[in-house]
């Protein structure tokens, strides 16, 4: 299953099977190229934005290298819509454990400013876009996009922004 995501239960109870479903399906996808801010093409993972919703990668429980995603309206079907956008920290690589877990954190800390409720009350569910360790090393990309989408990556329409879904 590629890099693990822990059960998160911020009350300090027991994760119930829905909350370690979700969070199991919070895979993390990996950037492929040298950087975020060196490639402009709208079709390509490194230039989403805040609330651009996408289709073409097919999330999984496995580490996925992505780079072209189809680009279109939130008001279209799409499979993905990207929440949050920010930066690592740090000059040198990390580990690529660190790095996900950083990632994961992040997003799962800027989720309820975007939706509305905090995660483990959605019915949505977090994936991660982060550096490799030879983007990170050659192109000093420390860039994070958040993403959210549905359980079993169906295609929903709308932006998820503010619905408190």
């Amino acid at each position: 299953m590629g890099s693990g995501i822990a059960p998160y239960s911020p009350q300090g109870r027991n994760c119930n099977t829905e909350a370690v479903r979700k969070l199991a399906v919070a895979l993390t996808l990996l950037l492929v190229a040298s950087g975020c801010s060196s490639i402009s093409s709208k079709g390509n993972v490194f230039s989403l934005s805040v609330g651009d919703c996408f289709n073409g990668v097919t999330a999984g429980y496995e580490h996925t290298e992505v780079e072209d995603v189809d680009v279109v309206s939130c008001s279209k079907p799409h499979r993905y819509e990207a929440y949050s956008k920010f930066e690592l920290t740090g000059s040198s690589w990390p580990g690529l454990s660190t790095v996900a877990n950083r990632s994961e954190e992040g997003c799962w800390t800027r989720f309820a400013s975007f939706v509305g409720i905090e995660y483990e009350y959605s019915e949505w569910y977090i994936s991660t876009v982060y550096p490799t360790q030879d983007s990170w090393n050659a192109g000093d990309d420390r860039t994070v996009l958040c993403l959210l989408g549905t359980e079993y990556d169906e295609l929903t329409i709308g932006s998820a922004r503010g619905t408190r879904r």
